[in-house]
């Protein structure tokens, strides 16, 4: 009869010692995919939130300072309503752009008539009121980091006529990549023509 020999204790704790280190070395480097999964998750979701943003601001700047029953207070020689008698109507900085419109078409410049955007702190801001407290971030700075930003406004004059565009540059930086940052552009052709009068205050 022959005698079966097993594995020694010696053996058994070893074989334990090395199928826990690959079990830990697996479970570390299915966090770290997990991890990484959910940054360029959020990196992903925060690039789509600063392009909703360009969206959004370009699809109201288009109107800067529409008036309703323009006719009424705009002619080739004059500009006196609410929305076109103060160089804050229209204000286009190096590191904001600031606008107003006449959302309900009265006539009257309300708190919530006014636009804009600025980048600060990484982040890209939208106005949505005339008071310092009308800016509101729709970016994640710690997701994305938001920078660069350019404007350049371009005027014409036509039959009296002024017309503007503004040219939008914005430069995005995903996490842990500084190297490789994302350039969104918009150019946006403003709708609203201005008495060529006011040209000095709105486009110097």
């Amino acid at each position: 009869m022959r005698l079966q020999r097993g594995d020694s204790l010696i053996g058994l704790m070893m074989g334990m010692t090395l199928g826990l280190l690959v079990l830990a070395a697996g479970s570390r480097l299915f966090a770290h995919l997990q991890q990484t999964q959910r940054t360029r998750l959020q990196s992903s979701q925060s690039r789509q939130d600063v392009e909703f943003a360009l969206d959004r601001l370009a699809r109201e700047l288009q109107d800067a300072q529409y008036v309703g029953q323009a006719w009424r207070t705009r002619s080739q020689d004059r500009c006196d309503d609410d929305f076109c008698d103060s160089s804050s109507d229209f204000t286009l900085l190096s590191d904001r752009l600031e606008f107003t419109l006449d959302r309900n078409h009265d006539g009257r410049q309300d708190n919530n008539e006014c636009g804009g955007l600025k980048v600060a702190q990484g982040a890209v801001y939208l106005r949505s009121g005339c008071q310092n407290s009308g800016w509101q971030a729709l970016s994640d700075s710690t997701t994305v980091t938001v920078e660069g930003l350019q404007l350049q406004l371009s005027c014409s004059v036509a039959t009296g006529w002024l017309r503007r565009q503004v040219d939008i540059q914005l430069q995005i930086h995903p996490p842990g990549k500084p190297e490789r940052p994302v350039r969104l552009r918009r150019t946006v052709v403003l709708r609203n023509l201005l008495p060529r009068a006011v040209q000095p205050l709105y486009c110097p």
